[in-house]
């Protein structure tokens, strides 16, 4: 019985190298965290701010190689909606802001996964009388992190039309005394928490949560201050002004500029540059993995 118990680990210890090529698909919810709608009282930073009114859905595709039974790594390609409206939140100065955006997101991920318990393949064969008969999920939890390359086009909506943001720079980018134009493209850090139940030898089911933080605080094009609308509509047309103010009450002073009798102007909050933004997924997924019919890990006798 010894021997038998001694070789099913050392046979169990190879095994998995049948098996280190991995497929995955799934699809799941995405929430936007970034200053356009969010929970009660001021913007908070990150998940404080959670909007579940936001929650939009990502597909999801990718490929894994086990490295070792405690580590994998990954790439994937994510594809989806994010999405952010003032009307969701009851905080009066940005209910009164009243600005929205959607934006497609594209997203490519390299990550790295570390089992703590190591990761096990299921697999058909058994010590003889110890239930031998009986099928077993193979539970397998995990952690990931890694680096992204996003690409988003955040769009707002005036009068029933939704129009690109970037383009019509309605923080003033490209004025006097501001920054240039955004770019679309940015880098994003994926951390996250994950489970695995195996099936059988080639597939298993599992969910995935994770957050993202990103290197960009346009991605639902707010970030600053408010510009004066006239130098705005000059250069980028007057949907451009009307997109960057959409005050429902414009005289409770919550937005726009304030010009001064002696010249100068004061420019209000629009945003807040202190955080980036960032988003949230939780994906079921369906993984299945290659064997490699090549190497037989099957004691010779």
């Amino acid at each position: 019985m010894s021997g038998s118990i001694l070789f099913g680990q050392s046979y169990e210890s190879k095994f998995w190298k049948r098996y280190r090529h991995e497929f995955r698909f799934g699809i799941g919810p995405a929430t936007f965290l970034g200053d356009l709608g969010g929970q009660i009282g001021d913007g908070k930073h990150f998940i404080e701010d959670f909007d579940i009114q936001a929650t939009r859905f990502m597909f999801q595709g990718g490929y894994k190689y086990i490295v070792h039974p405690y580590f994998s790594v990954r790439g994937e390609i994510t594809m989806g909606m994010l999405y952010g409206d003032d009307k969701n939140t009851k905080n009066p100065i940005r209910q009164n802001r009243n600005l929205n955006f959607r934006t497609f997101l594209f997203e490519f991920a390299a990550m790295g996964e570390f089992y703590p318990l190591k990761e096990r393949v299921s697999h058909l064969y058994r010590i003889s009388g110890v239930n031998s008969k009986k099928k077993k999920v193979i539970v397998n939890p995990y952690i990931f992190g890694g680096i992204a390359l996003i690409a988003f086009n955040p769009k707002g909506e005036l009068n029933g039309q939704w129009y690109a943001l970037q383009p019509l720079a309605t923080e003033g980018q490209e004025l006097a005394g501001r920054p240039k134009k955004y770019s679309r493209i940015n880098v994003a850090f994926p951390l996250g928490i994950g489970v695995k139940f195996g099936i059988d030898n080639n597939w298993s089911v599992g969910i995935e949560l994770s957050g993202r933080y990103t290197l960009s605080d346009y991605m639902d094009d707010v970030s600053t201050s408010y510009y004066d609308a006239a130098e705005i509509a000059a250069a980028s047309g007057p949907e451009a002004a009307q997109l960057q103010d959409k005050a429902l009450d414009p005289s409770k002073g919550w937005t726009g500029v304030i010009n001064y009798s002696d010249g100068r102007r004061n420019f209000l909050q629009r945003g807040d540059p202190n955080y980036k933004d960032g988003y949230l997924f939780a994906i079921i997924n369906v993984h299945y993995r290659l064997s490699n019919f090549k190497k037989r890990y099957i004691p010779k006798f």
